[in-house]
């Protein structure tokens, strides 16, 4: 028997209404079965169609949407990768095009990483996000004589833990977490691996962070600890910055009620790599600026872009 549910999901893919058929098949549980099965495939096809046809006439942020939506349920297969990949060449591209090349995003060492990377941005209903530019970040404790730009309140970590961004597979970015000395990651041991949304890294005896990187169309990830904190106590996670930080009510970095459209985050052109930042909702509606020091508002929702002091406590 076909069930209603996925009625109306065929109903809504047939009509165009993507985003209705994403949200009903999204919450029934016959998209289990197998004439759910098929509709999820459908809905993967149909959003990477849509996808190109952004891509195209160069609508970036919807193509991204897109991309990220048939990621959700289709993960890494080749078609949703591709169009990731392409997405991610056109951004590069136009940046070289508007004077700002891709090897200029941040390719400093750990030691160096904090004259590129280190802002706050605080978010009304979200609070404060360490957002960090580097492609290669450090983690370490508190009491240790090198600098890192996470610094967590434990002990018994042996060695620097270090998490790097690497743009060489050509399907978009992966991450990897690295360390001379054996650490754990989903409680076993280890020394380096690629991380997976959802992993936990344990930093010493007593720090807990989770590597998180829900939107598959996006570069950036997000590190939420989970057990001991750091220096500044405001902070909870840190973004690992690369091309985009999305913000709404789903398949976002940050769940956060901005309206119906998603407001989508991108390092801005003709500025140092971090000091600022344009937001927009998707579809290039309410443009905004946001640089060190300044706030904007879209909507009721106001972000603030501020640089840590150099006399304040370590992250």
């Amino acid at each position: 028997m076909f069930h209603l549910d996925l009625k109306r999901v065929e109903t809504a893919i047939a009509a165009g209404r993507l985003e209705e058929a994403f949200s009903l098949l999204k919450s029934s549980s016959a998209r289990v079965h197998r004439d759910g099965q098929r509709l999820v495939d459908e809905l993967i096809e149909a959003f990477v169609q849509r996808g190109h046809e952004h891509l195209s006439e160069n609508r970036l942020d919807d193509a991204w949407h897109d991309a990220s939506a048939a990621g959700y349920f289709g993960g890494r297969q080749i078609k949703v990768a591709r169009l990731i990949a392409q997405i991610h060449e056109l951004q590069q591209s136009q940046r070289r095009d508007l004077g700002q090349p891709a090897a200029d995003r941040a390719r400093s060492s750990p030691a160096e990483a904090g004259a590129t990377g280190g802002n706050v941005l605080q978010v009304d209903g979200l609070g404060s996000l360490l957002l960090l530019t580097s492609e290669t970040v450090s983690i370490g404790t508190v009491s240790s004589s090198s600098r890192h730009e996470i610094a967590v309140q434990t002990d018994g970590l042996a060695a620097t833990i270090f998490i790097q961004r690497d743009e060489s597979g050509g399907d978009g970015e992966d991450y990897f977490v690295r360390s001379a000395s054996p650490f754990a990651l989903n409680g076993k041991p280890t020394q380096q691996r690629l991380l997976s949304d959802g992993d936990t890294i344990s930093v010493g005896r007593h720090g807990r962070m989770k590597f998180r990187r829900p939107v598959a169309a996006s570069g950036s990830a997000v590190l939420e600890m989970t057990a001991g904190r750091l220096t500044r106590r405001d902070i909870r996670r840190v973004v690992l910055m690369a091309d985009s930080l999305l913000f709404g009510e789903s398949l976002c970095h940050f769940h956060l009620a901005v309206g119906e459209t998603p407001v989508i985050m991108q390092p801005a052109v003709g500025v140092s790599l971090g000091s600022g930042y344009s937001l927009q909702r998707q579809g290039g509606l309410d443009p905004q600026t946001l640089c060190v020091g300044g706030s904007v508002r879209i909507g009721d929702t106001r972000f603030a872009l501020s640089h840590p002091s150099n006399t304040g406590p370590r992250f």
